[in-house]
């Protein structure tokens, strides 16, 4: 398999192009900032940590925050809500660039109704150029999307198309 003219692995070539945001999020002892861009950039770049953190409605957090974005992270992140560390985790997704497949495992099911409400919009706002999958319980925010597959006993089945 070659990628712009480079024999490569398959996975490695994808995963570059894939985000990810687990329902249940790892943290490190770090910046706030650094977590957001973890396995990016060495240094966060200042604009995508704006937008990401914008989608993923953190402004008023870090604004509540003594050190912003520098604030220290525990390892568990047991220094902010269920409902932050999945926001933040949401972020991290979005910091990542050249992404064309987004994945978000339960995305919201640790925030209340208006950040999920607004967090689904931002999900929808992305456009064409992006591919969502988003896999969930919440049978309430299904009818966001276009396509809706079930997966029951290892099969997966269409279940409706707009």
């Amino acid at each position: 398999l070659k990628y712009k003219g480079y024999a490569s692995n398959p996975f490695v070539i994808y995963w570059k192009h894939l985000a990810y945001g687990p329902q249940d999020i790892r943290f490190f002892n770090d910046t706030l900032a650094n977590n957001i861009n973890l396995l990016g950039d060495h240094k966060p770049d200042k604009y995508r940590l704006l937008k990401a953190t914008e989608f993923a409605s953190l402004q008023k957090l870090i604004e509540r925050l003594d050190h912003g974005l520098d604030q220290q992270i525990h390892d568990d992140g047991s220094n902010f809500s269920g409902g932050e560390r999945q926001r933040i985790g949401l972020a991290r997704a979005l910091y990542k660039k050249d992404t064309n497949l987004m994945i978000f495992d339960e995305p919201t099911s640790a925030l209340d109704r208006n950040t999920s409400d607004y967090i689904l919009d931002k999900i929808k706002s992305l456009g064409s150029d992006v591919a969502v999958v988003l896999i969930t319980h919440d049978k309430s925010i299904l009818h966001e999307f276009n396509k809706i597959y079930k997966l029951e006993a290892a099969r997966l089945e269409l279940v409706s198309r707009k």
